[in-house]
């Protein structure tokens, strides 16, 4: 791999840094001689969905570029690779999150309405950079997708407990009210955020798609709520909306909706313990339970609904 990013670059590496390593791939940074710039390389290899993955992120980063959104430049790829890879540059900086926590009141204001203000931004983009038909689906179009993979994945790892929470969404979706479909990130969180040393902000690991805002602004509150940073969670949602200037509609359905897909990932992950040893498995276990048990709670609180896994 690096023999061939050498030959396709021109360059000889000078540096190489694995800053992260998983079992679905590593990052690396790297350094070329008399090239002051530095690259990130992001490898897909165990996952089975691994090559689908990077396809995807490499698509997004593309797209989003290209449209002036705060994302890293795409560099090149190769999917053909034994170890397929994608190549962009390297931001300098931290998460966000890491930055949050050492601001004060006052700092932690403005970079939480940078955090929002690119969330929105994305969602305001014009979906016909991607195809111009998008512009006929609707709310309606895109619940129906995702109930429909939410079933299928339901019925293929047995986790019929679910069943009565697809059926609540069901019935429920006749009541909500239907928006244009905006490019979402499927996974917008601090840490997928870097913010740089001229304090820009910039958006990684895109899982992006086509889809109801709500329900990506649902996935966000409900991780940092899970997480135990329920005031980040509300302020969040409060800055969206005095930006996007109007109430969010239906909000507590797309928090159930966005809940049981993350229940639903967690659960195939446990069940399957795809490319995880025992002993990492059982860490994951143990981590994730109290957070399994919490997420439950808050789908009984809306729907009244308790299930039993």
């Amino acid at each position: 791999m690096f023999k061939d990013i050498e030959n396709r670059f021109g360059a000889k590496i000078q540096d190489i840094k694995v800053l992260k390593s998983g079992w679905a791939g590593e990052i690396i940074s790297l350094e070329f001689k008399d090239n002051t710039q530095k690259y990130v390389i992001k490898t897909y290899n165990s996952s089975k969905n691994g090559l689908e993955n990077i396809k995807q992120e490499w698509t997004g980063l593309n797209l989003l570029y290209n449209a002036n959104y705060p994302v890293p430049r795409p560099i090149i790829s190769d999917f053909v690779n034994e170890k397929p890879y994608i190549v962009m540059e390297k931001i300098e900086g931290e998460n966000l999150w890491t930055c949050y926590q050492t601001l004060s009141k006052e700092d932690r204001q403005q970079l939480l309405e940078k955090f929002v203000k690119v969330f929105l931004k994305l969602h305001e983009l014009d979906v016909s950079i991607i195809d111009k038909e998008l512009r006929k689906d609707s709310t309606s179009s895109f619940i129906e997708k995702e109930i429909n993979e939410i079933k299928k994945l339901v019925e293929e790892n047995k986790l019929e407990y679910f069943t009565q929470i697809i059926d609540w969404l069901q019935k429920e979706k006749a009541n909500i009210i239907g928006e244009k479909l905006s490019i979402i990130h499927r996974d917008y969180h601090p840490w997928n955020v870097i913010v740089d040393n001229n304090k820009a902000i910039y958006v990684i690991d895109l899982l992006w798609g086509i889809g109801d805002y709500r329900f990506d602004l649902a996935w966000m509150y409900t991780l940092m709520e899970r997480s135990g940073f329920e005031d980040f969670s509300q302020n969040a949602l409060k800055k969206y909306k005095e930006l996007k200037n109007q109430n969010i509609n239906n909000f507590e359905y797309f928090k159930v909706f966005s809940t049981l897909r993350w229940l639903i990932n967690v659960m195939i992950s446990l069940k399957t313990g795809e490319n995880l040893n025992e002993t990492r498995n059982k860490e994951f276990e143990n981590f994730v339970s109290p957070l399994i048990q919490n997420r439950i709670m808050s789908i009984k609180k809306i729907t009244g609904i308790q299930i039993t896994i």
